[in-house]
């Protein structure tokens, strides 16, 4: 595999015996978004999901994608490791980005508490070799690179990108509603706000033509086409209004 994503949400972690449904949704979308940008594997796992791409060219695209996908909280690629402290210090030291004279932070959690090391232990360990090795200062409360460390009963995962999602809930999960889309900047607000709380849109457009130009109905579809970026495809009705308002 040529790289690995985690992909995390927070809204959906409080939905208790319907978490399973939300979880199968938003895989679901991401698995519909990206299939035409490339071949990825999407899995749950401990309130996180993991997705393993193929191809690393095409990160920068998926990147873009994930980005806009209703239900992320935040993402970034990850590397894994076994579930050994030496190895996750190792890890976090060849992953870390090529960067001089910048602060960092490391955050670490223990899926399997069985591990002979805490999470407070892990965060020393590992920022204590990544401030002798790169010279990096320490910074917690506004730190310009964080490491993350999940650790497994077998593995570890071990990532530097934090790349912030749109967060709400996947779309799909809430019932489906009608989006008036005006060609202003009021339709398209209210539609993308309502798309974050999970409902299913379908987009509807009145327009004058013949009786005025087509450009609001080109403005209508460009704006359906930045309101569906990261979301599965959805419909745009274009619906005449010109000689109901001729003869009113």
């Amino acid at each position: 595999m040529a790289y690995e994503v985690a992909v995390y949400y927070d809204e959906i972690g409080l939905k208790g015996k319907n978490r399973p449904f939300f979880e199968k949704t938003l895989c679901r979308n991401i698995s519909s978004i990206l299939g035409s940008i490339d071949k990825v594997k999407v899995r749950p796992t401990f309130g996180r999901i993991i997705l393993q791409a193929e191809s690393e060219l095409k990160w920068p695209a998926v990147k873009e994608m994930l980005s806009c996908v209703f239900g992320i909280a935040h993402f970034g690629r990850i590397k894994r490791c076994p579930a050994d402290l030496e190895a996750i210090v190792n890890t976090a030291l060849s992953s870390a980005p090529k960067q001089e004279e910048t602060t960092f932070a490391v955050k670490a959690t223990r899926v399997d508490k069985n591990f002979p090391h805490r999470s407070i232990d892990i965060c020393r360990s590992v920022g204590s070799a990544i401030g002798k090795s790169l010279s990096w200062k320490v910074n917690l409360s506004d730190p310009q690179n964080v490491c993350s460390i999940v650790v497994f009963s077998k593995e570890a995962l071990v990532g530097w990108e934090r790349v912030p999602g749109p967060g709400g809930l996947p779309l799909g999960v809430s019932g489906s509603v009608v989006c008036l889309i005006s060609g202003g900047i009021d339709s398209p607000v209210a539609a993308w706000r309502i798309m974050r709380r999970g409902a299913l849109p379908v987009f509807a457009h009145f327009h004058s033509y013949p009786f005025t130009e087509k450009s609001s109905q080109e403005t209508a579809k460009r704006l359906v086409r930045l309101l569906l970026k990261g979301q599965p495809a959805r419909p745009l009705y274009l619906i005449p209004l010109g000689e109901i308002q001729q003869r009113i």
